[in-house]
């Protein structure tokens, strides 16, 4: 065949509907399981970072009441032993190599006692303007700001109130050095992955790299930094604002949790290359079944091309008018068929797919991290759901070229009823419905039917039902006969139908509104289905609904006039 013949035909405006109508049912199939996942490998990046966040800020947050402990207990041991209190400043300087001055500070900022064995006049320290001081003497403990002491290493004052008989007496005041902090605590230092501590004006006083603490770098420019240190939040890192390009222009992913007790942020970082890697694996799975999807789409084109080729050669020949009016009902039979071509050359690639993922899935189940499971869990199911609208796309094409064939005989419709609601008890357990039939008092006469086909309406329906019912909703149905007919109920609790749109719930393809807004799973053919099938049977579909209380949907199959010989 013409290479350039079949590109002419596929720049008709008919064919170019057809391929643009595919192609945007396969990039929404795409996009409906891409996103969510995505949106999962974040929130999977962000609960790792978080955790590492959560231990580091248990560790300093111990350290820190540690040492007001000790300090708070040197002003308990001042308060008993007034006279005492230079040796228990000297003692506790001894036994705390991190504390390197101590002193005790009257009212007005002047030292009374300070760890200088020989201190003059000229040795003492103003502390009157030292905002931890007014604190101590209205009763609170506290940790000052974080300074630099003359080698460059953070300090920070922590001031407690000296009790008296009398009230506040003085306040005990003990230089700390932060460096050692970073030992303490046990910072995790590694290639991709930090941890550092910033004051409450975004000033950087721990780090791994000492060199960088040393540095006092002030990072309030970055909006994180200014969330948890200055505004106390903490930060999942999931905003678009939280990431940031560090010193280096590598763009990272960071948490951050507030240390209230010492008014100061923490913060867990790592390149966001490195924690958002399985996005990118997602996003070209992503992409190569768009690419497989658009591969069958084209051969079906091809398939297709071929058939209206002889369909054009044929009238070319001189066909009468009688020739020419059954190629017209050819064509639309052949349009029906197109569909058909479409789906199962959609189902080809679809299916390797899933058979992929089970091998993954299943023989290397002990070399995937939780995560990488989770992910290809997520693809398999999302790939079921392809599948399951695929065959629906078969079904519907077989009913509207009346292919469909019904095999029938006689059943007792509450017995299939008990055996379908039975399959999808586990279901309904799993979503939290309670899913239930009230089976009739009496054996309900037979019915002409195709037990397959009904089963398929019944499951259809529950399915319905319980996509759009909440947790805590409930799904009931009945069975019962009344005028040679067999009527069953189907009645749920959920969200209901929208009375503007109850007209065009039975189309092809429709979905209310308030059911798009639930982001539910459904192609909107299941009612379209069951409906053509219960019709065949020559009974009726019906529904009564309320938005917001629920759906009733009631068919009706013909009772059997003579069961024995159907």
């Amino acid at each position: 065949m013409d290479i350039f013949a079949f590109v002419e035909f596929l720049s008709r405006r008919r064919t170019v509907f057809i391929f643009l109508f595919f192609l945007l049912w396969l990039v929404l199939l795409d996009l409906l399981w891409l996103l969510p996942t995505q949106k999962s490998v974040r929130s999977s990046a962000s609960e790792l970072s978080m955790q590492v966040a959560e231990n580091a800020s248990s560790d300093i947050s111990t350290s820190l009441e540690a040492v007001l402990a000790k300090v708070q207990d040197a002003a308990l041991d001042m308060q008993a032993e007034p006279d005492r209190s230079k040796m228990i400043i000297d003692r506790l300087l001894q036994r705390n190599p991190s504390f390197t001055h101590a002193a005790v500070v009257e009212h007005y900022g002047s030292e009374m006692v300070s760890s200088h064995l020989h201190a003059g006049q000229d040795d003492m320290r103003d502390y009157s303007k030292l905002s931890g001081l007014y604190l101590a003497l209205a009763g609170s403990s506290s940790f000052g700001d974080v300074t630099r002491d003359e080698d460059g290493r953070p300090t920070s004052v922590v001031t407690v109130p000296i009790v008296r008989a009398s009230g506040i007496h003085s306040v005990l005041a003990v230089d700390v050095n932060l460096e050692r902090f970073t030992e303490i605590v046990g910072l995790p230092k590694t290639d991709t992955w930090r941890v550092y501590i910033t004051d409450h004006a975004g000033l950087e006083i721990l780090d791994p790299d000492s060199s960088r603490a040393a540095g006092g770098h002030n990072l309030l420019n970055r909006p994180i930094v200014q969330k948890v240190a200055v505004d106390g939040q903490a930060v999942d890192g999931l905003a678009t604002e939280d990431s940031y390009a560090d010193d280096r222009g590598v763009r990272m992913f960071a948490v951050g949790i507030p240390i209230p007790i010492a008014n100061w942020g923490l913060f867990v970082e790592r390149p966001q290359s490195e924690a958002l890697r399985e996005a990118t694996v997602v996003t070209w799975l992503a992409v190569a079944i768009f690419i497989l999807g658009l591969f069958a789409i084209i051969v079906a084109l091809w398939s297709y091309w071929h058939q209206a080729v002889l369909n054009d050669r044929l009238s070319a020949q001189g066909i009468d008018l009688l020739e020419k009016n059954t190629r017209l009902q050819e064509l639309d039979k052949i349009k029906s068929e197109f569909i058909s071509v479409a789906a199962h050359q959609l189902r080809t690639p679809l299916s390797a797919i899933k058979w992929t993922l089970g091998i993954l899935i299943d023989e290397q189940s002990q070399n995937l991290t939780p995560q990488q499971r989770s992910l290809l869990m997520k693809g398999f199911e999302s790939n079921e759901r392809m599948l399951k609208l695929i065959n629906e796309m078969l079904v519907v094409t077989r009913i509207e070229s009346g292919k469909i064939r019904l095999a029938f005989a006689p059943i007792h419709i509450e017995d299939l009823i008990e055996s379908t609601v039975l399959d999808f008890a586990s279901q309904a357990h799993v979503r939290k419905i309670a899913l239930t039939f009230d089976p009739p008092k009496e054996r309900l006469p037979f019915i002409s039917a195709d037990s397959e086909q009904i089963r398929n309406v019944i499951q259809n329906l529950i399915e319905n039902s319980a996509q759009y019912t909440l947790e805590g909703g409930s799904i009931r149905l009945s069975a019962s006969a009344t005028d040679h007919m067999v009527k069953v109920n189907v009645t749920d609790t959920g969200i209901g139908i929208p009375q503007r749109q109850q007209s065009s719930i039975f189309n092809k393809f429709f979905r209310a509104d308030n059911a798009a807004r639930q982001q539910t799973d459904g192609s909107g053919l299941g009612l379209f289905i069951a409906k053509s099938i219960v019709e065949k049977h020559g009974g009726r579909l019906t529904f009564e609904s309320e938005e917001g209380k629920g759906t009733t949907f009631t068919f009706t199959i013909p009772v059997s006039t003579n069961p024995a010989r159907t």
